[in-house]
């Protein structure tokens, strides 16, 4: 019992010693996690710098000034030094916030988006706007006195394309007068140190060193008998500069925020830069204008303003020659493009085209099929018919036969004056026996039976066939204006009944033209007898005429369509044929018939 206290308070003690040992580790870790998340919530700031010939002033500063920026709460710094090609490129690339160059690396590039944040400013250039310019270094026995004198000499320089090492002494070069494109003969560049370029010119590999002003000056001090070895030409006397310099002046190294760069971030490094205090030695300052350097880029027509150098169609070609090649080459590929496809096009079309003709022609066959049989169906009906009424039709035609000849010898009987009765009377008989024999004909094309061909007097036949059409269509004004004695071998029916067709067709035609003259004329030439009908019609083309001609077809309301029909199989049958035509609103139809030659003359014809 009395080792119980003691037990308790050791056990009082440890407890105490483990939650001090838990107190602290908790405390430990929420100190590593708080890091680690303040650690994460840092933005990363991408930084280049221009890595060029840099003055020892302005690489002191622009080296304090990252110091002061890293700083920043909340930012953390990835600074990366180029060149200027390289410093282009990564803009191009878009990979940088911020970059800190020269005023006139900036103002070249400026279509990019790019702003300038501040401009430097130092005890050696205590005007941020005058702080950069370029001497012309010649050797100090060199008969070269001045910039005039350098044409066609050979110019040594750290960057082909840098602001202080090309750019300001070509501004000054053309201020003078000059052509800087064909000024210098050769221009080599060999890139920093300078102390390297003054040896190539002390080894006479050139005529003059282009270097950035204050340069000469940073030698000095571990070269001190540099100016009595060199010396500058054109030497300017402003005091806006505290070394020698023989351009003009344009705006310090100057810190530039690209597209990329928050503008809150900015605001941070803004008020940093600017709160940098002037015991440092140097200060940055906002720049209102660049315009000095803009006149420069300007006056050489170089970034900015190089559209300029285009003055000739020749220039403009030369300058955008690949994007006119590759716009050249797109067109060249669309018009490919269009040709191809107008080829597939155009064969399809073939295709199609040749599909649809085939089609309509199927369609044509078929209505033509559907018109044949048609007609067919009609021929069979109308064949029909006429055997009917050849069987039926005889003896209605007897018993009127009969009863005109009983009339007749029942007025002779009683002896009454009845000779206006005589004519009637045998014109009724005579047009029954017509009748009687085109009967008599149907039966025998029923039969297949063949006539016998006589000789006809075609010239007295078509006479009479005229008198007796003028006797049923007295209002019309039908003029036979010619006939020549004329004998063909024929059925004489058949031939009567072909003429009064055409001659009652060119009748009703002329009818519904409003005229009622037709013309005929009876001739023969080249051993045939032609039968000419010339009238008037409202047919208005050959195309419907043809229609009028089709078989089975008639604009009569109560027309079958065979007259014609029958009229050209009646010439064909006689070794002769049948024509219609058309011209200028009238209609020609002609008949042609072989004359009747005898034997004796056809065999003394054949013996000559």
């Amino acid at each position: 019992m009395p080792m119980i206290p003691k037990l308790t308070d050791t056990v009082r003690q440890n407890l105490q010693l483990c939650l001090r040992c838990l107190v602290i580790c908790c405390f430990c870790s929420l100190v590593s996690l708080s890091g680690d998340s303040l650690a994460k919530e840092e933005r990363v700031i991408t930084i280049g710098v221009l890595e060029s010939s840099l003055s020892a002033a302005d690489k002191s500063a622009i080296s304090q000034t990252l110091e002061a920026l890293k700083k920043l709460p909340g930012y953390r710094l990835d600074v990366q030094y180029y060149n200027p090609s390289e410093l282009e490129d990564q803009l191009v690339r878009r990979r940088l916030d911020y970059f800190i160059g020269t005023s006139g690396f900036y103002r070249r590039f400026q279509s990019f988006g790019l702003r300038s944040v501040a401009t430097l400013f130092t005890e050696v250039a205590p005007n941020p706007r005058y702080a950069t310019g370029s001497v012309f270094v010649v050797r100090n026995d060199s008969p070269i006195k001045k910039i005039s004198d350098l044409k066609g000499k050979t110019a040594l320089a750290s960057w082909a394309k840098g602001f202080s090492s090309f750019y300001t002494p070509m501004g000054e070069i053309y201020k003078q007068g000059f052509d800087p494109e064909s000024f210098f003969s050769v221009y080599k560049t060999y890139g920093p140190p300078m102390s390297d370029l003054l040896q190539k010119l002390d080894k006479n590999k050139g005529d003059v060193v282009l270097m950035r002003a204050c340069l000469l000056e940073d030698l000095e001090k571990t070269q001190p008998d540099i100016f009595k070895r060199y010396r500058v030409l054109n030497e300017k006397k402003d005091n806006l500069l505290r070394c020698k310099h023989s351009t003009d002046l344009y705006p310090n190294w100057t810190l530039v925020a690209t597209p990329l760069a928050p503008w809150t971030e900015t605001r941070e490094i803004t008020k940093c830069l600017l709160n940098i205090p002037d015991s440092a030695g140097f200060g940055w300052a906002t720049v209102p204008d660049f315009n000095t350097i803009d006149e420069l880029y300007k006056s050489l027509k170089v970034g900015p303003y190089s559209y300029l150098r285009i003055q000739t169609v020749q220039g403009f070609i030369y300058r955008y020659r690949f994007p006119l090649l590759f716009a050249l080459f797109c067109i060249l590929m669309l018009c490919v493009h269009s040709w191809r496809t107008n080829v597939l096009v155009k064969r399809r079309t073939q295709s199609l085209r040749i599909a649809y003709e085939k089609e309509a022609e199927l369609r044509r066959k078929v209505r033509e099929s559907e018109q044949r049989i048609d007609q067919l169906q009609k021929t069979e009906i109308i064949g029909a018919m006429s055997s009917l009424i050849a069987h039926e039709i005889n003896g209605p035609l007897a018993t009127i036969d009969n009863y005109c000849r009983g009339i007749k010898r029942k007025l002779e009987v009683e002896g009454n004056d009845n000779s206006w009765l005589d004519r009637p009377m045998s014109l009724i008989v005579k047009q029954t026996a017509k009748i009687s024999d085109i009967v008599s004909r149907v039966r025998a094309y029923a039969k297949r039976d063949e006539p016998e061909f006589t000789k006809i007097e075609a010239d007295k036949l078509l006479r009479s066939c005229v008198s007796d059409i003028r006797m049923r269509y007295p209002n019309c004004q039908i003029v036979l204006s010619h006939t020549e004695q004329a004998v063909v071998l024929g059925h004489i029916l058949e031939f009567e009944v072909l003429l009064e067709n055409i001659i009652k067709n060119a009748i009703q035609a002329a009818q519904t033209a409003d005229t009622n003259r037709i013309e005929i004329r009876q001739l023969c030439e080249n051993n045939s007898m032609y039968v000419r009908i010339l009238n008037a019609s409202s047919v208005r083309s050959s195309e419907e005429l043809e229609k009028h001609l089709q078989p089975l077809h008639s604009s009569k309301n109560q027309g079958l369509g065979i007259g014609l029909l029958i009229c050209r199989t009646i010439a064909e049958k006689m070794r002769g044929n049948l024509s219609v035509t058309y011209k200028d609103g009238e209609v020609f139809t002609e008949v042609k018939i072989p004359l009747f030659v005898p034997q004796e003359k056809e065999n003394a014809d054949q013996n000559c």
